[in-house]
């Protein structure tokens, strides 16, 4: 779950017929929408909506979760809440990919959102994540996953997908409050957390910009393979019906 990072990923785990569910609610990018939405997932409980112009958004979930018949929208999350959970249920691995520390805060809701989902910009607020707060969230995933699923092992890792609707700068600092964040809840929850590098094999291992398409934001096909080639001998998946060749 998470970024659109972990789709790609999760694309690929399909190909090779490794059974795979992701991102049941759309592109999550911030800690915090991550946590909340597991949360939601674990008590199996309907986010509150905002209404506007006609129309009811679950803005912590991505655009496709609006609807103008409120009943619609409850039952529709609802249904995406009870299969999510399912498979949280019997998932062996469960792999959190962060995206940004820079989160949306919309101003009568007064609460973070996941997705603005094309709502007026004058609507929300914008800031960057503190790492005490990033950890915060990080802290409400690990203790909320095993009470899902005990057994799963929880992995994060930081997509390497760049943020620069900001500019270059900020996508640098997001990206280090995440990676700063994560390093103390891996060293205080060792037994509990793994880190797998997704973002330091993009940029500290291929590092050229031949390895971004042309918009310098997202990996190339041939970079994302390189990561899922690691992934895939680090987690063992040997149970495929065919090689990744």
């Amino acid at each position: 779950m998470g970024s659109c990072f972990s789709a790609e990923m999760h694309q690929r785990a399909l190909q090779l017929e490794i059974p795979s569910y992701s991102n049941p609610f759309g592109t999550i990018f911030s800690p915090t929408a991550l946590a909340e939405t597991i949360e939601y997932i674990y008590k199996s409980e309907v986010p509150p909506f905002f209404e506007y112009h006609q129309n009811f958004h679950c803005l912590l979930f991505a655009n496709r979760f609006q609807n103008p018949s409120k009943s619609a929208l409850t039952e529709q999350i609802r249904n995406q809440l009870i299969e999510s959970k399912s498979h949280l249920t019997n998932a062996t691995h469960v792999f959190i990919t962060l995206g940004t520390a820079t989160i949306y805060e919309h101003t009568s809701y007064n609460q973070w959102v996941g997705n603005c989902q094309k709502l007026p910009q004058n609507q929300f607020t914008k800031r960057q994540l503190t790492i005490a707060e990033i950890k915060t969230s990080l802290e409400k995933i690990k203790n909320t996953v095993p009470k899902i699923n005990p057994k799963a092992k929880l992995i994060f890792t930081v997509s390497p997908v760049r943020h620069l609707r900001d500019g270059l700068l900020i996508n640098s600092v997001s990206k280090a409050l995440l990676r700063a964040a994560l390093y103390e809840i891996c060293l205080e929850s060792a037994e509990q957390v793994e880190y797998f590098p997704s973002y330091e094999i993009v940029t500290e291992e291929l590092k050229e910009l031949k390895f971004y398409k042309s918009d310098q934001a997202h990996p190339t096909d041939e970079a994302i393979n390189v990561v899922f080639e690691r992934f895939k001998e680090t987690y063992c998946f040997s149970g495929t019906s065919r090689s990744s060749n």
